[in-house]
């Protein structure tokens, strides 16, 4: 069962199905204890399930709810509630740096985080990071960051690339014309095994270079 179920997607043939647990354990003419067995395993999963929290949370500009067991990670929030799955699971431990979005405008490790921190909160996932730029940017399609991940190859397997674009954004938000050692720093810890960085380094740069990575 997933751990996170969006309220405005609640399923019916799930409801109907736990109505039916409830009518057939119930029922005292009713004898087949392996029917009956998994009648109760489904009541149990239900039960773990609805023991959570509604969380609410404004989602890549979108007002959001979500109904979530307490220890749900932003991550699985992410992934499994909202379909966001630019916000990549890597190593679960906050080590690659593969999940990093923002919350409330800071870069952050969503496989670390629990969904509970972020109520009330403002969380952007690169599937949000063209439109935080457009709305202060209106002539641009992208944010420059992503054309320029293009156009330098900085984008391989690309399973990094959320990741990187997310902290190399935020850095340029903070420091819009940063130096080598301020894009090297920003982008520690995130993993990449087909670039070899440096067309990553080169991208933040080049965008650096142009005076784009203000906010205005």
């Amino acid at each position: 069962m997933d751990c996170a179920i969006r309220v405005e997607a609640n399923s019916l043939t799930k409801i109907v199905h736990l109505n039916l647990c409830i009518m057939v354990i119930c029922d005292k003419n009713y004898n087949d204890k392996k029917i009956l067995s998994r009648m109760r395993l489904v009541l149990a999963e239900w039960r773990n399930a609805m023991a959570g929290t509604l969380l609410q949370l404004t989602l890549n500009g979108h007002q959001q709810t979500v109904w979530m067991q307490d220890e749900t990670t932003l991550l699985e929030v992410l992934r499994d509630a909202f379909g966001l799955t630019g916000t990549k699971n890597g190593c679960a431990v906050g080590q690659c740096g593969a999940c990093t979005v923002w919350i409330d405008g800071v870069s952050r490790l969503a496989c670390i985080t629990l969904a509970s921190s972020v109520m009330g909160g403002t969380v952007t996932t690169v599937e949000g990071l063209a439109d935080w730029w457009r709305d202060r940017h209106p002539e641009d399609v992208y944010h420059p960051l992503q054309s320029q991940f293009v156009a330098e190859g900085a984008v391989q397997c690309g399973f990094c690339t959320p990741g990187m674009m997310m902290a190399g954004a935020a850095l340029l938000k903070e420091i819009p014309h940063p130096d080598r050692s301020d894009i090297q720093e920003a982008l520690a810890g995130h993993l990449c095994r087909c670039t070899g960085y440096e067309q990553i380094i080169r991208a933040v740069a080049a965008v650096a270079s142009r005076g784009k990575g203000d906010t205005r």
